[in-house]
């Protein structure tokens, strides 16, 4: 962060500088300064976002993590009934997770246990 102000300051005043000699005969003499506070504010810019870097993240995770929870609460919540176990086992098979005899072998452990 140290090296941010006076990187800016040393690019404000090559601009400064540039615009008045349009009004002039006269070439910019204070250009140089540009090629000095561009890597100032590299190097300043740099060092602030790593020094928010954990905070961004805290933040990002905080704002996601909720809608992500929200997501897999129904693929982590375990049917108990077993009209509800059963239709949980329809997914699977209509998308060829599991074979037709894992299909039955399952259907009828949820039938035993009526």
């Amino acid at each position: 962060m140290i090296p941010l102000p006076p990187g800016i300051l040393l690019i404000v005043v090559t601009f400064v500088d540039f615009f008045l000699a349009f009004g002039s005969t006269r070439p910019p003499k204070r250009f140089w300064c540009g090629f000095g506070g561009v890597p100032w504010v590299v190097v300043g810019a740099s060092c602030l976002q790593t020094g928010y870097l954990r905070k961004i993240t805290d933040y990002a995770a905080g704002e996601t993590l909720p809608v992500a929870v929200d997501k897999l609460k129904p693929l982590l919540r375990r049917p108990t009934h077993p009209v509800e176990r059963r239709k949980a086992l329809e997914q699977p098979r209509a998308d060829v997770l599991i074979t037709e005899a894992e299909h039955t072998q399952k259907r009828a452990g949820i039938l035993r246990g009526l």
